[in-house]
């Protein structure tokens, strides 16, 4: 096979990385968005001598394993979610094959691997949240990294996360537009902003949000801190990062607390 081959392939397993797996011709083919148990016609799109990569251009027989629900409004580039196309009941039996797969290679054949267990919650289940932000058509979003990028996917929604954080990060954004905060550009190192970060507390609700900035501090603190906690009274602690590296790190090693406890 090479580059840009258009072949019809049968979806076998999917891997980890909820890739699906097929085999054509002898050679092992990872298909991104393909599920165990579909036919798909495949447009290879990186080609080695025993393993291809390939995208899907049409499923041609859909799999029972493939769910009918579409799991997340955010944009399919954000790629953070491996098994978003397979029934959460899929999921589980796969994850513990990979188990199981793995004490075999141990060289324990006959162990017994038990059943997944499970909270049931596969939505708004996180308790932390870290979004980058960028300036996008004259306005700040947040959003998240594609997979395998520093690119930015604007998204004001996600799945795992639960609703409110998504109500703080579109707040933030309109604070900043409203009061001339900027938006880091890790190419040039300019720009304030870097990550809204955030954290629940699973038990008492209350959330803290810190500011992850790139200088010593915010215009309008004062105000931001009452605007955000008269907003969100769940909002019971606001901190500012600092982190003026040129750096992919997220946090930098310095806080402050501008607002409620630290």
């Amino acid at each position: 096979m090479k580059k840009n081959d258009i072949i019809t392939l049968d979806i076998t397993d999917i891997n980890n990385f909820g890739h699906g797996v097929g085999r054509h011709e002898g050679i092992v083919v990872f298909v991104a968005g393909a599920v165990s148990g579909d036919v798909a016609r495949v447009k290879i799109i990186k080609a080695n001598k025993s393993w291809c990569v390939g995208k899907v251009e049409e499923i041609i027989i859909s799999s029972p394993y493939r769910t009918s629900e579409k799991f997340c409004i955010a944009p399919d580039s954000c790629g953070g979610c491996a098994y978003k196309n397979v029934t959460y009941e899929h999921e589980l039996d796969r994850k513990r094959e990979y188990v199981k797969n793995a004490i075999r290679k141990c060289g324990i054949p006959d162990a017994d691997v038990r059943e997944v267990l499970t909270g049931g919650e596969i939505k708004g289940y996180r308790n932390k949240a870290q979004y980058p932000v960028k300036i996008e058509n004259g306005k700040m979003r947040a959003g998240f990294y594609a997979a395998k990028t520093h690119n930015i996917v604007a998204s004001d929604s996600c799945a795992l996360q639960p609703e409110i954080f998504s109500e703080i990060v579109g707040f933030v954004c309109a604070f900043a537009d409203k009061n001339g905060i900027t938006a880091y550009d890790e190419e040039t190192g300019k720009g304030l902003l870097r990550h809204i970060y955030l954290r629940r507390g699973d038990k008492t609700g209350e959330i803290m949000v810190c500011l992850v900035i790139n200088g010593k501090g915010m215009p309008n603190e004062d105000r931001f801190v009452k605007e955000i906690t008269e907003r969100f009274p769940c909002v019971k602690s606001i901190l500012l990062n600092f982190n003026t590296k040129n750096t992919n790190v997220v946090l930098g090693d310095k806080y402050r607390t501008i607002g409620g406890r630290d």
